[in-house]
């Protein structure tokens, strides 16, 4: 079976276990969410950017050569959600051809170059599914700019003047139509149950404008672990969309648009938005928070039977219970 072989039926067992009944949240690493990678963009003149977020012991910097816009919000998060269910770990020393493809446009350095990343197998079809968009050209060549958008950033840290190691966001390796996309360490150990901001995707696509879209993705970083009610001023949300340095007549206009947007999330969430002059008093709801889907397949089964049989050498039954077969088919690490 050739690499491609192997690929294409990789992609088919991807796609079967895409279900459009689930609730989709994505797992975001807490500095990208609260530091704000993403803004309100319009043309093609996106310029140079360096964002630093402070932690407690060390700095994380991000290294953008273009200015990220709500398209490239949506596509990292839909990579996320598909990283967190179908993701593998990226081996320092890949045994395939897209794992080392996969690994060499990562490109680690220093210490980084040691950590794992996660790979993915998909397609630019089912990206676009999951955006809830056509796979018309128009739409495959805006993705196809989104992700070269993405795998530009650089992702360094800095401890005190020590600077620690560096790798890019994302890697984007690609045949025509399969993707094969890496994720770098910092998102791979998220994934595997390191501190994240959940963001409900169902709630991010039903907004239509992209001020609606960014401002829920900072507010949900920022409101992800309680009190889920904070109050804060349009002028800081409007920073938050498009930057700072504008000028009063500007600051006017963006308050007015800033208004429309949590209207527009009140309007088509659970969030509440009460205003108070230029501030707003925002509630996110727990569901958001706290809701996990249940497993089809669990509710499917009947209730457990009682104990079929006992150790005599000791007093805690034993389950004379068959394996249930996984929800998610489960296949070997293609990197």
């Amino acid at each position: 079976m050739t690499e491609k072989e192997s690929m294409e039926g990789l992609m088919k067992k991807t796609l079967s276990r895409l279900s459009p009944k689930n609730h989709h949240f994505a797992k975001m690493d807490t500095s990208i969410g609260v530091a704000g990678l993403f803004h309100s963009v319009r043309g093609k003149n996106r310029p140079k950017v360096q964002i630093d977020h402070q932690l407690k012991d060390r700095t994380v910097r991000y290294l953008c050569w273009e200015v990220l816009g709500e398209l490239e919000q949506s596509v990292f998060l839909a990579i996320l959600e598909l990283a967190a269910r179908n993701g593998k770990p990226i081996p320092k020393d890949p045994k395939t051809d897209i794992g080392k493809a996969m690994r060499k446009e990562l490109s680690g350095k220093d210490k980084a170059e040691n950590l794992e990343g996660k790979g993915v197998l998909t397609t630019y079809r089912e990206l676009l599914m999951m955006l809830k968009k056509t796979d018309g050209k128009k739409n495959y060549l805006l993705l196809k700019d989104a992700l070269e958008r993405l795998s530009r950033v650089r992702v360094e840290e800095v401890r005190g003047e020590a600077w620690v190691g560096g790798m890019n966001l994302i890697s984007v390796v690609t045949d025509g139509e399969n993707i094969g996309i890496g994720v770098n360490w910092r998102i791979a150990e998220i994934l595997d149950g390191g501190r994240f901001v959940k963001i409900d995707r169902n709630e991010n696509l039903s907004l239509n404008s992209d001020i609606a879209r960014i401002i829920h993705v900072r507010l949900s970083s920022w409101m992800n672990s309680p009190p889920h009610s904070r109050t804060v001023g349009l002028d800081t949300l409007a920073e938050w969309v498009w930057g700072t340095g504008t000028n009063s007549d500007s600051k006017r206009q963006h308050r007015t648009r800033i208004r429309k947007a949590l209207s527009e999330l009140m309007q088509k969430t659970k969030w509440k938005v009460d205003f108070r002059g230029e501030t707003a008093v925002i509630e996110r709801p727990d569901q958001s928070v706290l809701s996990v889907t249940p497993n089809p397949y669990l509710l499917s089964q009947k209730p457990v039977p009682s104990v079929t049989n006992h150790r005599t050498d000791c007093h805690a039954p034993v389950l004379d219970l068959q394996e249930p077969e996984p929800f998610y088919e489960v296949y070997e690490n293609p990197y």
